[in-house]
């Protein structure tokens, strides 16, 4: 049984009001990609950030009236931003989870039914879409239960911050799966940001390029190399994890997935930037 959840906790400031809200061709945004989640899931959730955002989404959408919606989730207030959302939804089900944004109202159920397949074809614990150009859509993501488990063990209170990217880092078995494996129309994942988007979607990322196959990153052998240099340096031991993310990051150079390189990059500055304020000895 796969779970829905719609993270629906963004304030929308580009956009100038609640986006989620906005009509597409006469349907709200956000019942757009609900009606699309419904077609293969009987349970969804929306995941939001308190309960004024819940009151207004509940008055204001059909969403509310189907059988299928199951309840609303408030957002773990340790994380910031999309982050809050992901970890409430896996804290609190413990079933696999397909987790879509609000505002991504092209979205169609053939296109995350092709997704799932795949994901179960591979048996990934961890899956996104991924661009062309390396970047992942990292928002639409399929984490099964089992990684729900290894999440909740990992240490997330020394990181200096967190990304819906870390749970592809910290699984065992993560696959990227190229947007034109998943559909023949890639604005299915078009996002509205401001009013234009409603009118013309626009796709932030090119489908063709460096990536034209599914990425299996399988660390069931060897382990995440991302969790081992989190474990080090919270034992100060910093050259360590720096190897730890280096390693890491040249499976993702190797790949061409951009996102993730760039992201371990972060990680490595930060680690250096401890150092330099005295944060404690190479070893």
């Amino acid at each position: 049984m796969v779970v829905g959840v719609i993270l629906a906790g963004g304030e929308s400031r580009r956009f100038g009001g609640n986006k989620l809200l906005a009509d597409v061709e006469g349907i709200k945004v956000i019942d757009r990609v609900f009606e699309a989640l419904n077609g293969v899931t009987d349970k969804i959730y929306i995941s939001v950030n308190n309960k004024e955002q819940a009151a207004v989404l509940e008055e204001h959408c059909s969403f509310a009236v189907s059988s299928c919606f199951k309840g609303f989730i408030y957002d773990d207030e340790s994380f910031q931003g999309p982050m809050a959302g992901l970890m409430a939804g896996i804290k609190d089900l413990s079933d696999d989870i397909l987790f879509v944004p609000g505002d991504i109202p092209w979205i169609t159920t053939k296109s995350l039914s092709t997704f799932i397949d795949i994901v179960r074809d591979y048996s990934l614990d961890v899956a996104s879409p991924v661009w062309g150009n390396g970047m992942i859509e990292s928002l639409v993501i399929y984490v099964d239960k089992r990684l729900a488990r290894i999440v909740a063990e990992f240490p997330w209170d020394i990181r200096p911050s967190a990304r819906p990217t870390d749970f592809i880092r910290v699984s065992e078995m993560a696959g990227l799966i190229p947007v034109s494996d998943i559909t023949g129309d890639p604005t299915v994942f078009a996002h509205v940001n401001v009013v234009e988007d409603l009118h013309k979607p626009r796709l932030r990322n090119p489908v063709q390029g460096f990536i034209r196959n599914v990425l299996i990153f399988d660390r069931s052998g060897e382990g995440s190399r991302f969790w081992e240099a989190w474990v080090a340096f919270g034992n100060h031991k910093y050259s360590e994890a720096v190897r730890h993310l280096y390693m890491e990051m040249g499976d993702y150079i190797e790949n061409s997935v951009y996102h993730l390189v760039r992201h371990a990059a972060m990680d490595i500055s930060y680690i250096f930037d401890v150092m330099g304020r005295g944060g404690g000895v190479m070893y």
